[in-house]
This record gives C-alpha cells, sequence and structure tokens, in this order.
C-alpha cells in the first residue's frame, strides 16, 4: 500500500513539472511570436547603431533556432509530439545532443552580453545626431534593438533553466 501511495505522489509531481514547463513553453512561444513580429530596421548613417541592430538581428535568429530545438526535444523526451498528444514511437534526445543545444544556448548568452556592451556606445552615437528625419530611424533603429534585448534575456533565461531541467531528466 506504502509503495502505491508514494508511486501516486510521484505520478502527481511528475504531472506538475510536465504542466508547468507546458506554461512556461507557451510563455516562451508568445514572446518568440513578439521577436518575430518585429520588423528589422533599415540601415541609417551610425556604425554603432547599425552595428547593434544586426547583432540584435542574429540574436533574434540565434533564439528561433534554439528554441524551436528545445521545445521539440522537451516534448519528445516527455514521450509526446509538439501538439503534446501521447507519442510512445517518439525518438528522445541524448544527453549529447541536449548538451549540444545548452551550449548554443550558452552562445546565444554571450551574444546577449555583447550586444548589451553595444547599447551604451550605440546611444552616445545616437547622441551626436542633431538632424530630426535622421533622429527618427536612428530611434526605429535603437527602439528595435532594445526590445529584442529586453525579450531576448527573458526568452534565454528560460531555455537556460529549461535546457538544465531536460539534461537532468535524461540523465537519470
Amino acid at each position: 500500500m506504502k509503495k502505491l501511495i508514494y508511486l501516486f505522489v510521484a505520478v502527481v509531481f511528475a504531472t506538475q513539472a510536465f504542466a508547468q514547463n507546458v506554461e512556461e513553453i507557451k510563455k516562451s512561444q508568445e514572446r518568440l511570436e513578439k521577436l518575430f513580429k518585429l520588423e528589422v530596421p533599415a540601415p541609417c548613417d551610425l556604425t554603432k547603431v547599425n552595428q547593434l541592430a544586426n547583432e540584435s538581428e542574429k540574436i533574434v535568429n540565434e533564439l528561433k533556432t534554439t528554441a524551436t530545438l528545445l521545445h521539440k526535444y522537451y516534448y519528445n523526451l516527455n514521450g509526446k509530439t509538439e501538439e503534446g498528444n501521447d507519442d510512445a514511437n517518439v525518438a528522445t534526445p541524448s544527453v549529447a545532443e541536449l548538451v549540444a543545444l545548452s551550449v548554443s544556448i550558452k552562445k546565444e548568452t554571450e551574444a546577449i552580453q555583447n550586444a548589451n556592451k553595444l547599447l551604451p556606445e550605440a546611444t552616445k552615437e545616437m547622441k551626436t545626431v542633431k538632424n530630426p528625419m535622421k533622429l527618427k530611424a536612428i530611434k526605429k533603429s535603437m527602439d528595435y534593438s532594445s526590445e529584442v534585448m529586453a525579450l531576448a534575456v527573458e526568452e534565454n533565461a528560460a531555455e537556460l533553466k529549461l535546457i538544465t531541467e531536460l539534461i537532468e531528466q535524461a540523465g537519470k
């Protein structure tokens, strides 16, 4: 009887953990949708501002790749399709595949940090422009980069948390 109770408790906790991560994945998908809807600005006359916008665009593309793979691995490791349906035939990712993905996610973190370092330089460069017509394009580029950074930091933190859990789960 005790074993049955322990089994029941384990199943309840596993189900709650799965449901919690499904919610995290939904939030991740919402963040990614916002990122993908952002319009990449046209280049302006300022080098640092353009460099920041280019780095921001690269981060968006990296996030798209890693998040798609991470979500797929999450569902597959839990014996489900990406739609959440049970599938006993789904191929589960190996620990090596998960570790390789974690390396990509870590590189995202570094790219975000590097882009954030460009932000003060780009802001300083923007303040040198006096022409209001040019400022509009520059501001659009800066707003794009700022929005990408805010969403990317949040998404990257969620990815790091989830990949850590998946590696632990796969290692058991």
